[in-house]
């Protein structure tokens, strides 16, 4: 049997992250919202454009090391090894900041080349010398924030991460903006949320959990293991980056600014759908990396069972109003100057509902040491997905981009999964999923009777996500979905909730 703290820790991180998943995502869209309404479609395609170039130069300067600093400060916290726990904690600042160095001179020195040249608008150049000293300090902002995850405070992650650069980042371009800077305060307010990261980060490490970086804790070298663990991991996650921003760069390429920026409503729009796994997988990591470190390979098998259940539980009712009110959603939060984009967030979110398991295997991969697996199925993917793009943008525009970043997210989930069941025999596509299938599809109905609703259109998608969402919920109880193991764990939340009452 699974032991009690590990699957209540699992719902208590992942209920706090959770929460702070959503407050990120209102102020995340707040801070979208602005920014398209405020500096225009062609202003937002070229922050987007930005963000892509950027966004690559800072994951080949983590080099993966974050990765390596939650899977290592784990298993040696688990070990009680302080010495090595810290000198897993200064490899990773010390590789990654030297990189960052190195990228930023890069992007800054070359910016008039990158943009004159490929995506041939001179408007880019200034944005993305700005974006370029944002990453040294996303990457020590990262190694921090890795820290606290590996040590299981979650809460101070997601006020840090979720709550906190969110809510400044808002802020700061609020007050930028109307200010007169435009584009270069947005550009501004993004980079300075990582300083605040950084500083915070550090500051709650040594204050309120451990004092790792106290003279008296003597570090030690780990240097090669961190990079013999990461380097694999550096590989794929450009590879996921490039996979990520492709279809952005490729738009940009082949299409002018505006088409980027409408694309940019439909894709951060359905990313909304990994909001369930991300929060699973914020505690999911830790947690197997430290049974594997004690052998307890029953209760990684278990935690993925019930993990992935209750990811594709949660995240299915959401899809359904998603597709049929795509249009209403992109309209209410951006604007009808972006209507243009609901075809793809409708073929987007199929997309991502579909490779929902994706996060759960990397997690499996990380915690068991197998990262070169994660290197395999990222190339084959990448190559699938410029090789689409390539092909469907210039046939179908900004609809073209989503098939193929939608085909491509789903071979990842399905590779994954295959590798997931060679490691463990256990993999995610199970018997019991199919009955919340059959009960969302009986409430398919019920969401076409309530789209006929006249009120005002936000009223209208509140009442649509909640009334077949107490449903569902109620159905879910009556066929029985939920076998021991779920009825145990509720019963936790329950007790949990009464005694913090």
């Amino acid at each position: 049997m699974l032991e009690r703290d590990n699957f209540t820790s699992i719902v208590k991180g992942a209920g706090i992250l959770l929460i702070g998943l959503i407050l990120s995502k209102i102020l995340t869209y707040g801070y979208r919202v602005i920014i398209a309404r405020y500096i225009g479609v062609e202003g937002y395609g070229i922050i987007n454009i930005a963000l892509s170039i950027t966004s690559l130069a800072m994951i080949i300067s983590l080099l993966g090391s974050h990765q390596g600093v939650e899977r290592f400060v784990s298993y040696y916290m688990s070990k009680k090894n302080l010495s090595k726990v810290k000198g897993i904690i200064l490899s990773g600042l010390k590789i990654s900041i030297l990189t960052s160095v190195f990228m930023l001179a890069i992007i800054f020195l070359f910016s008039e080349v990158i943009s004159n040249n490929f995506f041939h608008n001179e408007k880019l150049i200034p944005i993305l010398k700005i974006f370029s000293f944002g990453i040294p300090l996303f990457v020590i902002s990262q190694i921090l924030l890795a820290t606290i995850r590996s040590l299981k405070k979650i809460n101070y992650f997601v006020y840090i991460q979720n709550i906190g650069e969110g809510l400044i980042r808002l802020i700061l371009t609020i007050i930028l903006i109307y200010a007169g800077y435009g584009l270069f305060g947005v550009s501004i307010a993004y980079i300075l949320t990582f300083l605040f990261s950084a500083i915070v980060a550090f500051i709650i490490i040594q204050k309120k959990i451990t004092p790792l970086f106290n003279r008296k804790i003597k570090s030690k070298n780990m240097d090669k293991r961190i990079l013999k663990f990461s380097l694999p991991l550096l590989i794929s996650g450009i590879l996921i980056t490039l996979f990520a921003w492709t279809d952005n760069i490729m738009l940009g390429y082949f299409r002018p600014e505006n088409v980027v920026g409408i694309y940019n409503t439909s894709l951060p729009t359905a990313r909304l759908i990994n909001t369930i796994p991300t929060a699973f997988a914020a505690l999911f990591i830790p947690i197997l990396s430290s049974l594997y470190a004690k052998k307890k390979i029953n209760d990684i098998k278990l935690i993925y069972n019930n993990t992935t259940k209750w990811i594709f539980i949660i995240t299915l009712p959401i899809i359904i109003p998603f597709i049929i009110f795509r249009r209403e959603i992109i309209e209410i939060l951006f604007g009808v100057e972006y209507i243009g984009g609901a075809t793809s967030f409708g073929i987007l979110t199929i997309g991502y509902f579909l490779g929902i398991f994706v996060t759960a295997n990397i997690g499996v991969f990380n915690s068991l040491e197998k990262t070169r697996i994660n290197l395999k199925c990222s190339f084959i993917v990448i190559i699938l997905n410029i090789i689409l793009n390539y092909i469907l943008i210039q046939k179908y525009n900004l609809n073209g981009a989503a098939i193929a970043t939608s085909i491509s997210i789903i071979t990842f989930s399905i590779l994954t999964s295959i590798y997931t069941y060679k490691l463990l025999k256990i993999q995610p596509y199970r018997i019991q999923l199919i009955k919340p299938i059959l009960i969302i599809l009986l409430l398919i109905p019920l969401y076409f009777a309530l789209s006929l609703i006249q009120f005002n259109d936000i009223i209208k998608i509140v009442i649509v996500f909640s009334i077949p969402g107490v449903l569902y919920i109620l159905l879910l109880n009556i066929t029985k979905v939920f076998d021991e193991e779920d009825l145990k764990l509720i019963e936790l939340v329950k007790n949990r909730l009464k005694i913090n009452k």
